[in-house]
């Protein structure tokens, strides 16, 4: 007797560390990003995608939130330099000119500062 199984290529892609974190504290994409300091719904799906750059603060942010189970310097290529680690995770292949950050220590573009006129 053979065991059903799954037709090839049918399975979802696995959900990004992110995502699931939010998942797990079972909240919104407006509470999550209450929380870590992005001021609407798509800017959360696009760092949760891994589609944007993450600042620091936010990356820090989102490793506290998950007791250190995701890496700010996974996240974050300033962060990462600054503790030393030569790698990043999922945004590895952000424009680092996307990562200039404000006087507010945000990324530009994803800063609730940022987002506040739009």
């Amino acid at each position: 007797m053979t065991q059903p199984s799954e037709p090839q290529g049918s399975s979802q892609p696995p959900v990004p560390p992110i995502a699931a974190l939010r998942a797990a504290l079972g909240i919104t994409q407006e509470e999550f990003g209450a929380l870590i300091g992005l001021k609407t719904k798509g800017s959360v799906s696009l760092v949760e995608r891994g589609l944007a750059p993450v600042s620091a603060d936010v990356a820090l942010a989102i490793e506290e939130l998950s007791d250190g189970t995701i890496d700010a310097s996974d996240l974050n290529p300033i962060i990462a330099k600054a503790r030393g680690v030569d790698r990043v995770g999922n945004h590895a292949d952000s424009d680092t000119a996307k990562l200039e950050e404000t006087p507010t220590g945000q990324c530009a573009g994803l800063s609730g500062e940022a987002e506040a006129g739009a």
